[in-house]
Order: structure tokens, then C-alpha cells, then sequence
């Protein structure tokens, strides 16, 4: 096959415009002296001027001819480039021997001679030490015989290390290395040998850069280029490393490639394999061509390889398939942290006989680094409260330096920790703060006619950068939560006082973000009739009245005390506005008789016959409980089910079943049968929470508030609606969560109330979102159907950024209503910067599971020769530069020689 090409210094589309342009001037200056000429002449010599220009001027676009011929079978090499977002880090961290051996095979350093001695040494040490620090980690730290034995295996593999020292260093290696490792063996106290044997690990550290700085001194004494190429590896990141391996290597592993298969280019971006057009037909590149770059924020590298390689075969020609071997080049960090796994994919691959020969990009060792990978908190807290929660830090900085950990609020610092470093992997640290100085700043900020009842935090979790960092941006982590600004309003019923309803008034009255209100009646106290009205300890004279309740707990009270539209009123409370309600069952059974009221549809239980039963022994939390945060006493699953099953357990209960739309959250065990206690159901737009026994005061033994006031509080939350957001005289606001993740829809409710202060029902109302000051889009609320003047609607999925609502109505003018909400919209959370070495063992799984090769990419040149078994045949190319051809010279001068024949003989200069 032949194909033109034009690789000259000007593009072709410049070398056609200067053609036309020099034709067009060329004709136009024949057409002014040749009128007189016959017009046979008039034609040609313009034309053989102009084809002459055009043959000269196309020479600066450098047309070549190019013939390739394929013999035999080609094989098929699919080549996948990482483009996850850690494929922009660097390597500073690298040791100096592979630093040089990847400048040599990238071509930025001629092939120097290296002492290979020092190195070698460097390197061994480094994987001594290297190991011997994560097995430290895995064992017992407080059992000095297992300390003691990892010692021991310390000084044995120092030991062996003794012919590959350096004359230089032997005296330094024993002092500070094997003699204060001997001595170790002799300290009693554990946690001391520990500390000490982690100091000779930085010792160790210091014993590596210095041997390979020694043999780098003297590598640059030799040659100045050096210095030049490691600064070049060291500001070059993962991704352009790998393409100058097989664009710009001395080996030119793609042209080589290219003689023997048929290639094609690949960059793996989330769970897609995109054609790298940029490379299919390059064999070159330069800073100029290099395209614009995308990186994904996630790392797949199962799902593009096995989709492409599906679609591959599908559109192939069986004849040919079942012919071409094909082999897949996979140039990544490994660093896979999202879809299916890469391992599972390989297995399938390589029993189809395609194997992976992945070539690892990065340092096989992390990097100094400490970075915030999460930050567990409460999603909302009453502003007067302490905020408590963990922030987990990755930790792989040499243990015992100095680090400050800081939560902030703008450049308000919330909490400060000072730690240590422990080179320990993940940890965890306990914070509380307080919001209530940032609340109240925030509320003075708001206009005077408009009440903030959710004031939203946006915090920040951050650790000072220290020296040696390789990444500081991974250093902090943002984090949002809602503070409630007003009390939360809780309807107690009970039909008696007993020992549960006290403890729970109590517990919520001495909460400041609860208002309570507790209503006894019954035959057994001083109320025989259900007290109503507005005042204190009487039940809501209306349904609005009712409706202003966020929270209703419906004790042993008996449903004959309430008129039948009071009941209709308490289911609606849950289904029409969205209250929660929280049963307490107790042993008179006065709830079963609830299954005969308008209240049966609430209930997500259904009564068992009464049996003899022994003394419960202890709760038992369900897979559901454990996975609701309104259960967690801990953030540790294990310690959770432990405090559980610890909390002091009621003397009696009652059987109960669940229905299929309830979920248990809680079991009871009883001579090893388990019973739900705690079950959960969503109705209508509220939800209700189901107690089946009244004695959650016994968690108090011992504990005080710790644990009951704790767990009501977060019952409460479970099943409350969240409150209005902001709300002014007219409209109140509400856009749900403060945070949102990238392409999230935000549901929106909005209350209107008219002049008069009734709810308004008929109006038109829109939501509109803000961003950056500027009008995003519009959403149209409809009104619901159960709660009057309350208007929905859920917003398209929105992009990142932070955003404000405001609402406008017909029959307002927009300076009437001023509340808004604010929330935000945070991009998915990249795990891409956590680690800063390449995952070396997952790459090589993929070579073994498909029968493939692992290379580091100081040898992609080998690819070649490696892959060179999967083809049976072979391309020869060549090039024919027509702009240098004698032929192309002849034609120009053959045009240039008859136009001055054919003017002289008409008597033209």
C-alpha cells in the first residue's frame, strides 16, 4: 500500500493558500503583457509559470511517498495508557539507580557507565528495611518476643549485606546500624525496643541516600548532563514518562512494535477505552503536537480493556481472528480503585490466549506523605452542641516528627491536635468542637427580616504540610454539615407516668434544641379526659396546631381518649406533613388497640400470642441497624455490635412480628431466640419508629446520659422531617442536605403563607437557583396535596459548585421574599492522590493470571523482542522523499525552460 504524506516545516493547508496566492498573482501579471499574444499562448504561459511555482512552493511541505508491504500475519498489540489522575504525579522519591536507568531507555541521557556496586547495595539495604518496617506493623508491638525475633531477622539480613558494603561506608554502617541493633537485645522494656528499633529504620534511610548520593556525585563529576536529566525525570509526570518510553526511547519501541503488528492506542479514562489518535500514526513526539490532556478521577482498569476487547473481536473477520494473536500492553500505576476486578478480567483474557505485559509506571515505595483520606461526622447538630467525630489520616512519614492536625472554618481554627508521626498507614483522631460562635456570626450576616433556621458549615480538616512532602494537596479534605439554629418541638403522650416517659421528658428538656410538650391523661391520673388547648401540657387544639410538632412519642396511652379526627390528624401528622412519630409499647398492651383506629397504618408491627419467656439477655443489632447511623455508638462496626450488646437490656418486652414493610433494627435475644424490639417503617411523606419495650432508661446504669440521651436524640433524628432552611414573614425554604455529590438532584420545598398568614394554595411558584451570582435555572413547584401552602419539586442533576434558592410567587414582588438556602454540589472525592507509589504486585497478578510479562518502565525497550513470539509476520516500509527526487527538480525546471522558449520565440523578455 502507498500513501502520501507531507512532513515538511509548513502544513500543507499553508503550502495550498501560498500556491493559490502565488498563481493568482502569477496569472495576474501575464494578463498585463500578453493581450497581443494568440490565445492558445495567452493560456500556457501562465499556466506553465504558475505549475512551477507550485511545484517550489509545495517542496516546503515535504511530500513523501511512503510504501508499506505486510507479509504473513500480523500480530495485534492493543496498547492501554493509565489516564487516571495519578498519572500526574512525579517520582522524586525513585531511587537515583532507577532514575538513571529510566532517563538512558527514555533517550534524555546517553548511555553512561554506572557504578553498579553502590547501587546495588543501596537497593538491597532499602529492601531490607522495607520489609522489616511493614512486618513490624503486622505483629504484636506490645509482645517483646515478637519484637525480639523481628530484630533478630533485622540483623540477619543486615549481616548479609556485609561483602556488598562500600569501603566508604563500613565503619558508618556498624556504628549506627549493627551495634545499636545488638544492643537492643537487651532492653526489657518493649515499647522502648520498639521506639529505638523504628529510629534505625530513619537511620537505615539515611545509610541509602547517602550511598546513592556518593555514587551520584561521582557519576556527575564524569558527566554534567546528568544533573540536567534526573531535574528532567523528577519534573516529568507518570503519564509523559511513559509516552516519551515509546515515542522517544533510542530503541523506538513503537516504530519496532509497528514492523512486526498491527498496533492501535488506548487511554483507559474512568470505565471507557478512548482511541488515542493523537499516537496511532506516530512514531515522534515533540511539546508542540502533545495534545491537551483529560484524566479521569477514578482508576478502572477492567471494564475499557474488557469492553474493547468484546467489541474487537465482534467486529473482526472470524477467518482473521482466529488467526492474529493478540497481546495487551497495559501502562499504568495499577493503582485501581473503582469498577469490577482487573484481576477477574485477566484470568478471562488469558484463557482466551491474550496476554497483559503490563509495565508499571512509578516508585515501588511510597513517598514521605501524610494526607486527610476521610472525615466521619455528623450530617446535622444542634448549634449549641459539640461536634464530634474521627478524621482518618494516612501516615507514611518517618515516625516521631511533629504534626499539627487543625479543623478550620474559614481562617477560623475549630480544633487543633498536635501529633506525631507514626509511619503506621491509616489512623484515626478523635475531634470535638463547638459551632456556636460561627452560627451566631453567621446569623448576624443575614437580613434582619429573615430567620435561619439551618445555618450550613463549610470546614475543612487540614494537616501541615512538612518537609519531604511529595503531595501537600492532598494534605486537607473539605467537609459540610448543617448546624439548627431553632429548637425542634416534641409531643410526649403517655397514659401514665412511668419511669420511661420521665427519664425521656427530662432527657429532652434539659436539651436546649428541644421545646417539650408532655400531655398524661388517663384513668390512672389527675387528667381522666385528654387536656387540649394551647397551653403547656395539653394536646394541640388543631390540626395546624399539631402540624407545628416535628416530633410526636405516642407512649401506653389509650386511643378512646382521643376524639376520631384527632386520630385522623395523627396519622396525617406522618403520612400528609412528614412528622415522626416514635411508639413505646409497655405491659399493659393498650397499643394493640391502636390496630382498630385510623393509627393501624402506622403501626410496623403485628402483636404475637402472649408466652412464658425468660429474662432477655441482650440486644443484638440487624445488618439494617448496623448500617443506620441513628444506631452508632461507634464508628468501628465491631465495637458498635460490642456497646450494643453491652447496654443493659429490659426485664420485659413485648412479642412482636414485623410487617414486610417495616424494617428491624434491633433484636432482642431470649434463650437464644431473637425477637424484634426496635423496627423502623416509612409512611406517607413521615416515619414512624416502633419501641417494643419501655425500658431504655436502664441504659442510664452506670452511664448517665451517655448512651440514653445520646440514642433518643438520634432516634428523634431518624424519623423527623429536616427543617425549613431559611424562612422569612411569607415563604419558609428548604433544599434538603447541605452537601451533594456531583450530579445529584436536590429535591425543594417551599411554604408559602399569604398577607393574611393563612397558607396560600393557588399561587404559581418557581425556584430559582443561583450560582456564582448568576441565574442557573428555573424549577416550577407544585403544590402538595396533603399539606396546604406547601409547594415541591426536585432540581435536574447539577454540576459542582456552590448554590443558593430563592423562591418567587405570583402576588409578590421579589423583594417581599428574601429567605434562601444554600448548599453545595462537590465533585466526586478522588482516592487518585492517597497513594504515591505504583501497585506493583496488582500488575504483576495480571501478567501471571493471563500468561503475560511485568515490566518495570525502565524496560518498555524489551516489548519489542517480548512480543515479537505473538506475530507471524512483519511490515517493511519505505519512503520516497519526492521533494528531493530528481524528477520532481526536472519537472520544475522542464516548466521554467519551455515558458523561456516559448517567450523568446514570440519576442518576449
Amino acid at each position: 500500500m502507498t500513501t502520501l504524506k507531507f512532513v515538511g516545516d509548513v502544513p500543507l493547508w499553508l503550502g495550498v493558500i501560498l500556491s493559490i496566492a502565488v498563481a493568482a498573482m502569477s496569472w495576474r501579471y501575464y494578463r498585463r503583457e500578453s493581450l497581443e499574444l494568440s490565445g492558445r499562448l495567452r493560456w500556457l504561459l501562465p499556466t506553465l509559470r504558475t505549475v512551477a511555482f507550485v511545484l517550489g512552493i509545495l517542496i516546503l511541505t515535504g511530500p513523501v511517498l511512503h510504501h508499506r508491504q505486510t507479509i504473513g500475519d500480523l500480530g495485534k498489540v492493543q496498547i492501554y495508557f493509565d489516564g487516571s489522575e495519578s498519572m500526574q504525579m512525579l517520582d522524586p522519591h525513585m531511587s537515583l539507580r532507577r532514575k538513571l536507568e529510566i532517563v538512558i531507555a527514555t533517550g534524555w541521557l546517553p548511555n553512561v557507565d554506572l557504578d553498579q556496586s553502590t547501587f546495588q547495595f543501596s537497593d538491597a539495604l532499602q529492601n531490607i528495611r522495607t520489609k522489616h518496617e511493614q512486618q513490624l506493623l503486622g505483629i504484636e508491638q506490645t509482645d517483646l518476643a515478637k519484637v525480639r525475633e523481628q530484630i533478630q531477622s533485622f540483623g540477619k539480613g543486615l549481616a548479609d549485606l556485609g561483602p556488598m558494603i562500600p569501603p566508604k561506608f563500613v565503619a558508618t554502617f556498624e556504628s549506627s546500624l549493627t551495634q545499636p541493633l545488638a544492643r537492643l537485645g537487651s532492653i526489657e522494656s518493649v515499647e522502648e525496643s520498639v521506639t529505638q528499633y523504628r529510629t534505625l529504620f530513619a537511620v537505615s534511610r539515611d545509610l541509602e541516600s547517602a550511598a546513592e548520593q556518593a555514587a551520584l556525585e561521582r557519576l556527575i563529576q564524569q558527566n554534567d548532563s546528568v544533573r540536567a536529566a534526573l531535574t528532567q525525570f523528577d519534573e516529568t509526570p507518570r503519564w509523559q514518562r511513559a509516552q516519551a518510553g515509546f515515542l522517544q526511547s533510542p530503541t523506538k519501541v513503537l516504530t519496532e512494535l509497528r514492523k512486526n503488528h498491527e498496533v492501535n492506542i488506548h487511554r483507559l479514562l474512568g470505565q471507557d477505552a478512548i482511541r488515542e489518535e493523537s499516537l496511532q500514526g506516530s512514531d515522534t513526539d515533540t511539546e508542540e503536537e502533545a495534545p491537551v490532556q483529560l484524566f479521569a478521577s477514578a482508576t478502572d482498569l477492567a471494564t475499557g480493556i474488557s469492553t474493547n476487547q468484546e467489541d474487537s473481536v465482534a467486529s473482526s473477520d472470524p477467518s482473521e481472528a482466529s488467526q492474529a494473536k493478540t497481546s495487551i500492553v497495559l501502562v499504568s500505576d495499577g493503582q485501581h480503585n473503582s469498577g469490577p476486578s482487573p484481576i477477574q478480567a485477566a484470568r478471562i483474557l488469558g484463557a482466551q490466549g491474550i496476554p497483559f505485559f503490563c509495565v508499571s509506571m512509578g516508585a515501588a515505595h511510597p513517598a514521605y506523605d501524610l494526607s486527610v483520606v476521610k472525615v466521619a461526622h455528623p450530617e446535622r447538630v444542634f448549634r449549641t452542641d459539640l461536634v464530634r467525630g474521627t478524621v482518618t489520616i494516612r501516615d507514611q512519614y518517618p515516625a516521631g516528627h511533629p504534626v499539627l492536625a487543625q479543623i478550620f472554618s474559614g481562617d477560623t481554627v475549630l480544633w487543633r491536635k498536635q501529633l506525631r508521626t507514626e509511619n503506621s498507614g491509616e489512623r484515626r483522631i478523635d475531634f470535638e468542637f463547638s459551632v456556636d460562635p460561627i452560627v451566631k456570626n453567621a446569623s448576624e450576616g443575614s437580613p434582619t427580616d429573615v430567620q435561619q433556621h439551618v445555618v450550613p458549615l463549610a470546614l475543612r480538616a487540614s494537616l501541615v504540610p512538612l518537609a519531604d512532602e511529595l503531595q501537600v494537596d492532598n494534605n486537607h479534605r473539605r467537609f459540610h454539615l448543617a448546624a439548627i439554629a431553632d429548637s425542634q418541638k416534641v409531643l410526649i403522650l403517655d397514659g401514665r407516668s412511668r419511669w420511661e416517659t420521665r427519664y425521656l421528658r427530662n432527657a429532652f428538656e434539659r436539651d436546649e434544641q428541644w421545646s417539650v410538650n408532655t400531655v398524661i391523661a388517663g384513668a390512672a391520673t389527675e387528667n381522666g379526659t385528654l387536656p387540649r388547648g394551647e397551653a403547656p401540657n395539653q394536646f394541640p387544639a388543631t390540626r395546624s396546631d399539631l402540624f407545628e410538632y416535628d416530633l410526636v412519642i405516642f407512649g401506653e396511652i389509650g386511643p378512646e381518649l382521643f376524639e376520631q379526627h384527632e386520630l385522623i390528624w395523627l396519622q396525617e401528622f406522618v403520612d400528609a406533613r412528614g412528622g415522626g412519630m416514635i411508639f413505646i409499647d409497655g405491659q399493659r398492651g393498650l397499643l394493640k388497640q391502636l390496630a382498630a383506629t385510623p393509627l393501624a397504618g402506622l403501626l410496623p408491627v403485628r402483636w404475637l400470642p402472649d408466652s412464658a419467656r425468660q429474662k432477655p439477655k441482650r440486644f443484638e443489632l440487624t445488618d439494617s441497624g448496623e448500617a443506620a447511623p441513628a444506631l452508632r455508638l461507634s464508628d468501628d462496626s465491631v465495637e458498635n455490635r460490642r456497646l450494643w450488646s453491652e447496654l443493659p437490656p429490659p426485664h420485659s418486652f413485648m412479642p412482636v412480628e414485623s410487617v414486610p414493610s417495616a424494617q428491624v433494627l434491633v433484636n432482642l435475644d431470649v434463650a437464644d431466640k431473637l425477637y424484634p424490639v426496635i423496627i423502623r417503617q416509612p409512611y406517607g411523606a413521615g416515619q414512624v419508629l416502633f419501641m417494643a419495650f419501655d425500658e431504655s432508661w436502664r441504659w442510664r446504669y452506670r452511664t448517665a446520659d451517655l448512651w440514653h440521651q445520646r440514642l433518643w436524640n438520634q432516634f428523634a433524628e431518624l424519623v423527623m422531617p429536616p427543617p425549613y432552611a431559611a424562612s422569612d414573614e411569607y415563604v419558609s425554604i428548604d433544599s434538603g442536605k447541605v452537601r451533594y455529590e456531583s450530579n445529584d438532584s436536590v429535591p425543594l420545598r417551599v411554604r408559602l403563607n399569604g398577607l393574611d398568614g393563612a397558607p396560600m394554595t393557588n399561587a404559581n411558584v418557581d425556584a430559582l437557583i443561583w450560582k456564582d451570582n448568576q441565574l442557573t435555572t428555573t424549577v416550577n413547584l407544585k403544590p402538595d396535596p396533603d399539606v396546604p401552602g406547601v409547594y415541591r419539586a426536585i432540581s435536574h442533576a447539577l454540576s459542582p459548585g456552590a448554590y443558593e434558592v430563592s423562591v418567587q410567587a405570583s402576588g409578590f414582588s421579589q423583594s417581599a421574599l428574601q429567605a434562601r438556602s444554600e448548599f453545595v454540589v462537590m465533585d466526586q472525592i478522588s482516592a487518585e492522590q492517597n497513594t504515591t507509589s505504583a501497585n506493583e504486585r496488582l500488575l504483576q497478578q495480571l501478567a501471571t493470571e493471563s500468561g503475560g510479562l511485568f515490566l518495570r518502565e525502565e524496560e518498555i525497550g524489551q516489548l519489542p523482542d517480548r512480543l515479537l513470539p505473538f506475530s507471524q509476520g512483519r511490515v517493511i516500509e519505505s519512503d520516497h522523499l519526492i521533494w528531493q527526487s530528481y524528477w520532481w527538480f526536472f519537472a520544475i525546471l522542464s516548466m521554467i525552460t519551455i515558458e523561456w522558449i516559448l517567450r523568446k520565440r514570440v519576442g518576449l523578455l
